[in-house]
């Protein structure tokens, strides 16, 4: 038994499965039987005496080479190949595959072949040489070696040669193999929430298969509650995914669960890994829910769930988002929950949208309408007109009102357009006292709206972005076309989401025939003393036929009334029927002449990666960076005059992040004939918190030969603070100055991203530039410290795991090579 001697010399048995899965043993011997004879009846005595020595001459040359990395790469080949073999198959293989070789031939045959070969020797060359020869070669062989060195070399190479036996053997026959991990990313979940599991799986074999995984989940008494199961998916050698699936936590009790994953490949269930996880009771009256696991998304698409979560309860959702995906989305009725109480307000029903976490990162918006009847309107005593969506603001543990609600008293639903998947309630002021509910009870329910009208137009084009300086107004263009082969008549146009004194629609209704492409206006007027920041304003075509919205982002800037410097102002367009993006700079100067401005923009690379791909009206004065970054030289500016520049790029993004917090690079007022050296080397501001402080950082270098004065401000959204609200000092030539300051937040700040702009004043001249100012939740941060944190001492574990199983075997070659390098 010298190969399992061999084999365990260099590897631990225990991970061997399945060694010889896919050879025949028996053809193997045969084969081997069969080129022994080859040899010996093909060759003459001198040949093989010849071959003999050249073998031996390529052992000594290879003598240089680094066998612990030869070994190490051997021994890895080797544990791919029997990924897949059970102890008890190799040992009968083996014994078959010895009676297999000495039934090949016979005793008798290998007796007389071994004396002819003595024979031929002793004839082809004298006694005398003969012994000659005996003694000079195992001198020639020692003279350089001690016999230590003899020792390592010979357990090396018969180490090398019976692993190379095997790999050689099972190297060529296909085998399919898989190893994997199982995850359960969020533990902890309350009911009705999504529990995502994620299961890792490499195809570790050498051929190309098909796997899928199943979870099986168990309560505490040990009993199976529910399994979840996924599709196929194929994978190539040496390729490894992640599947996920999600099961809705809705109709699991208050319990702590088991998970026990499963890998199924080449029709068998090969790899099972356990996982918890804990559901907590979410202390509701539950009355009904609708779970769908498996519904595929479409980009920019609405996508219909009609939900029936009750006799009397449809929730219509309709939503749009940013990527193709496909999850899961479960909906929930509620006829209390806990914390459901709002001064002034009665409730009528709630209902909880959850999703996986795919599409709720991925969501852009959804149309949302909830169904109600005329007897629970009476049954609840509130008033119809006044039902209005109110969802759960967890970060705040309050009630808020939709910025984008009503309802159609005249179908019974209420409806609202959200971003966001949460608890709602159905709120409205109590009515008077009413008499008994109307006979026959019946409503909305379910009936009238079982389904969202069907989408027949598109928006094709359209401003995603709007900024505008209170006080000032903008007409914006808005394209709609017709998709379908009808005509369309009365298809109103409806905004919400900004107050209605902002917007007059012209026309307000349109008639649209078949196939046809038509635009209306949207008159936007801020008022002055509008506060600034971003408000989404929502848009909606609207009739029998149709019901379809879109949104815009209208961004405020309002400047205190001793501002004198130039306004720059942007504008995002969308055009998909040329599938193009337009931006647009308005640059206006409303009280004093500037001999020089000059406006840096650096183009997303997400947008165009270089300015040849760019269509800029005016092309720019410089190129600054190909990548892109272009500089506009705006001469002789004078009051009341108003600049446009614009650029349009190929290609409209999925994700309208990118154009939504695209800031102004830098704009330089420069009021000197020739502008001294200001270098802005560094402006960072520290993230940003609701209701904290964070600090900032400002380095400015003076790279003229004069001092230049310094003053550096910013401009915040309303209710921020900067401490010091004003940076001044004096920077002597070549002087590089560091500053802090520090950021205030304001507590009712909602978590998102926002635009704060940079102004230095140096000397006369004036820089400005904008940044992006991005408040995260700190839940969200302390999770992401937290499963950072685990992942640190996962990894660490990990690795000192991997150095201990390691340090044995290592050990043993490094010893082995060291030996051979110092003898040699």
């Amino acid at each position: 038994m010298r190969i399992p001697r061999n084999i365990t010399q260099s590897f631990d048995l225990t991970e061997a499965v399945q060694i010889t899965q896919s050879i025949d043993l028996s053809e193997t011997a045969q084969r081997l039987a069969s080129f022994i004879r080859a040899v010996s009846q093909s060759l003459s005595i001198t040949e093989r005496i010849t071959a003999v020595a050249s073998v031996i001459t390529n052992i000594s040359s290879t003598l240089a080479i680094d066998l612990t990395d030869n070994i190490v790469t051997l021994l890895t080949n080797v544990r791919l190949a029997t990924n897949a073999m059970d102890f008890t198959e190799i040992s009968q293989r083996i014994i078959s595959f010895s009676r297999n070789i000495q039934s090949s031939f016979s005793f008798e045959e290998i007796s007389i072949r071994i004396a002819t070969v003595l024979r031929s020797i002793t004839d082809s060359f004298s006694i005398a040489e003969a012994l000659q020869r005996l003694i000079t070669y195992p001198r020639m062989i020692t003279q350089s070696l001690d016999l230590d060195g003899i020792t390592s070399r010979l357990s090396l190479f018969q180490r090398i040669t019976s692993l190379q036996f095997l790999v050689t053997a099972l190297a060529s026959p296909s085998f399919k193999t898989v190893s994997a991990t199982f995850t359960v990313p969020t533990a902890s979940v309350v009911q009705g929430e999504f529990v995502e599991f994620d299961i890792n799986v490499k195809n570790t074999g050498n051929v190309d298969l098909n796997a899928s995984t199943g979870v099986e989940i168990y309560n505490s008494t040990g009993s199976l509650v529910k399994t979840v199961n996924s599709t196929n998916t194929s994978l190539i050698q040496g390729q490894s995914k992640t599947i996920i699936t999600f099961t809705n936590s809705i109709n699991l009790s208050a319990d702590n669960y088991r998970a026990e994953g499963r890998v199924l490949f080449d029709g068998r269930a090969t790899i099972n890994m356990t996982k918890f996880f804990n559901v907590s009771s979410a202390a509701n009256v539950l009355i009904g829910n609708y779970t769908n696991t498996s519904i595929s998304f479409a980009v920019d698409t609405p996508t219909l769930i009609i939900a029936n979560t009750s006799s009397t309860t449809t929730s219509n959702i309709s939503i749009v988002l940013n990527s193709s995906q496909e999850g899961g989305i479960g909906v929930a009725e509620f006829s209390s929950v806990v914390n459901q109480t709002i001064s002034g307000q009665s409730k009528l029903k709630f209902i909880h949208i959850t999703a996986s976490p795919n599409i709720t990162n991925n969501l852009r918006w959804y149309w949302l309408n909830i169904s109600y009847t005329d007897a629970e309107i009476a049954s609840a005593g509130v008033t119809e007109s006044g039902l209005k969506i109110w969802f759960y603001n967890t970060t705040t543990s309050s009630w808020q009102q939709e910025s984008s609600t009503g309802v159609e008293t005249s179908t019974n639903y209420v409806w609202a357009n959200v971003s966001h998947f949460s608890l709602f309630g159905i709120y409205s002021t109590s009515s008077a006292p009413s008499g008994p509910a109307p006979s026959g009870g019946a409503g909305g329910g379910g009936g009238t709206i079982s389904a969202l009208p069907t989408v027949k137009v598109e928006f094709v084009g359209w401003s995603v972005l709007r900024e505008i300086s209170a006080g000032q107004s903008a007409v914006e263009g808005i394209v709609v076309k017709n998709k379908e082969g009808t005509k369309l008549t009365d298809v109103h146009v409806e905004v919400s989401g900004v107050p209605a004194e902002w917007v007059s629609v012209v026309p307000k209704s349109l008639n649209l025939e078949a196939h046809e492409t038509k635009g209306f206006n949207l008159i936007i007027t801020v008022p002055k003393n509008t506060e600034p920041g971003d408000y989404k304003m929502l848009v909606t075509l609207k009739n029998s036929q149709v019901e379809d919205s879109n949104f815009m982002i209208v961004r405020v800037k309002n400047y205190p009334v001793t501002y004198d410097k130039p306004i720059v102002t942007r504008t995002v367009q969308l055009d998909y029927e040329l599938n193009k993006s337009k931006i647009i700079l308005d640059v206006d100067n409303p009280v004093k002449y500037h001999q020089l401005v000059q406006v840096q923009e650096e183009i997303p690379k997400k947008l165009a990666t270089s300015a040849a791909d760019v269509e800029f009206n005016p092309y720019p004065d410089e190129i600054l960076r190909d990548d892109p970054l272009v500089q506009w030289n705006l001469k002789d500016l004078k009051v009341n005059d108003t600049r446009e520049l614009q650029y349009v790029t190929k290609g409209i993004l999925s994700e309208f992040t990118t154009y939504i917090y695209l800031p102004l690079k830098e704009l330089k007022i420069i009021e000197t004939k020739i502008p001294t050296g200001l270098k802005i080397a560094e402006i960072k501001i520290s993230p940003l918190y609701s209701g904290k402080s964070s600090v900032g950082r400002l380095v400015i270098e003076n790279t003229g030969e004069a001092p230049k004065k310094l003053e550096f401000t910013m401009q915040l959204p309303s209710g921020w603070k900067m401490d010091p609200q004003k940076i001044e000092a004096v920077i002597q030539p070549h002087e590089r100055k560091e500053f802090k300051f520090s950021i205030m937040v304001p507590e009712d700040a909602l978590p998102g991203d926002y635009i704060g702009t940079s102004v230095v004043n140096w000397g006369e001249d004036v820089f400005i530039s904008e940044s992006v100012l991005s408040i995260a939740p700190i839940a969200g941060a302390t999770v992401i410290i937290i499963i950072g944190a685990i992942a640190i001492v996962v990894l660490a574990a990990y690795l000192i795991k991997s150095r201990r199983q390691e340090r044995p075997l290592a050990a043993k070659f490094r010893k082995i090579a060291s030996g051979i390098r110092g003898s040699g």
